[in-house]
C-alpha cells in the first residue's frame, strides 16, 4: 500500500514537472515573439528621421509664429516634403506625430476602417503593436473639428503611447503642452489645454 502511495505521489510530481516545464517553454516563446515584435516596430519607426528645417531648435513657438512668417514658410515646406517622401514609399501614411521631449515620433497611417492597424504595420503584415493610425472618418488633412489619432499603450516595453499617461503629472503636462502633426498640407501645432481618459463607448468624437 505504501508503495502504491510513492507511485502515486512521483507520478503526480512528474505530471507537476511537466506541466511546469510546457509553461515556461510557452512563457520564453511568447517572449521571444514579444521582443521580436518589440525590435521590428523600433526599426519600422526608425524611418521617421526629420530633417534640420524640422529640428526642435528650429521650430517656432506658437506665440512667436506671427513674427517669423518666412522661417514659418519653410517649415511648412519642410513638413509637406517629409510626409510626401514617407507617403511615396509607404501610401498609407498621412502624417507624422511628434511631442517635443519625449520619445513619441511616428508615422501615422490611415485605412479604411479602425480595426486594420490594431494588428497590422504600414506594409499590410501582421504586427502586435500595430501602428499609429487616424480615425478612418476624419479627412487625412486634420482639418475636421476633432481629429482621432490612436495608439497601443504598450506598457512593459513603454512604447507607442504609453508616455501620454505622464500627462497626469501636472509637471510633465506644463513642460509638454506642444503636439506637432506633420501632414501633406504642412506642420500644424497644437496646445494641450486638458486631458482626461474616456472609454471607447464615450462620444470622445465629439
Amino acid at each position: 500500500m505504501q508503495k502504491k502511495l510513492w507511485l502515486m505521489i512521483e507520478i503526480l510530481l512528474g505530471i507537476a514537472l511537466l506541466v511546469l516545464l510546457i509553461w515556461f517553454g510557452i512563457r520564453k516563446i511568447e517572449d521571444y515573439r514579444y521582443i521580436k515584435a518589440q525590435n521590428e516596430f523600433k526599426n519600422s519607426m526608425s524611418i521617421v528621421e526629420l530633417d534640420s528645417d524640422l529640428d526642435e531648435e528650429n521650430i517656432i513657438p506658437i506665440e512667436e509664429v506671427e513674427e517669423n512668417k518666412e522661417l514659418e514658410e519653410k517649415l511648412q515646406e519642410a513638413a509637406k516634403a517629409k510626409v510626401e517622401e514617407l507617403k511615396a514609399e509607404y501610401p498609407s501614411i498621412v502624417g507624422i506625430i511628434e511631442i517635443p521631449k519625449t520619445e513619441i515620433l511616428y508615422p501615422i497611417v490611415q485605412g479604411n476602417d479602425n480595426q486594420f492597424y490594431l494588428d497590422h504595420d504600414k506594409e499590410g503584415n501582421y504586427h502586435a503593436f500595430g501602428e499609429v493610425f487616424l480615425d478612418s472618418r476624419n479627412t487625412s488633412s486634420f482639418t475636421d473639428k476633432n481629429s482621432v489619432v490612436y495608439g497601443h499603450n504598450v506598457r512593459s516595453a513603454k512604447t507607442i503611447f504609453n508616455e501620454l499617461l505622464q500627462y497626469e503629472n501636472e509637471d510633465f503636462f506644463n513642460n509638454h503642452k506642444e503636439i506637432r502633426i506633420y501632414t501633406q498640407e504642412g506642420l500644424k501645432t497644437y496646445e494641450v489645454i486638458s486631458v482626461f481618459k474616456a472609454k471607447p463607448e464615450e462620444p470622445y468624437r465629439e
